[in-house]
């Protein structure tokens, strides 16, 4: 997950499933033209494993018209990004601010996930 604000530095999510269970990681937006934006870092956060599957699962269990188009537009404001993907396939959905309304579920666990992630330390072990 992507979330980057207009003023100030924006960060990215990732949760990886592991031999030992769920892990997230995140790294810093630094530059780059939306939505092919720049990272730098990749520091293990210390996320029980649980919300992570939890967040998967939900996230995967969603049905969305493939059709965002609601019609809004601006220049602030905070870019939003959720994407999944294994070897042979991936989804991704991009938002400015609120998500339309037919991808409220998006929007409901990206924003449980950046107050997760936003409180989190770096695991340094």
């Amino acid at each position: 997950m992507v979330r980057r604000p207009a003023f100030e530095e924006g960060a990215a999510w990732e949760i990886r499933q592991q031999a030992e269970g769920w892990r997230a990681f995140r790294s810093r937006v630094v530059g780059g033209s939306w939505p092919d934006v720049r990272l730098v870092g990749y520091d293990p956060l210390k996320v029980d494993s649980a919300p992570l599957e939890g967040f998967f699962i939900r996230l995967a269990a969603l049905s969305v018209p493939v059709s965002p188009l609601n019609g809004r537009a601006g220049v602030d404001g905070t870019s939003f990004q959720l994407a999944a993907f294994d070897l042979f396939c991936e989804w991704r959905v991009s938002w400015w601010e609120e998500p339309p309304p037919q991808w409220e579920g998006f929007g409901r666990i990206a924003t449980e996930m950046v107050a997760l992630f936003a409180t989190a330390e770096i695991d340094c072990n």
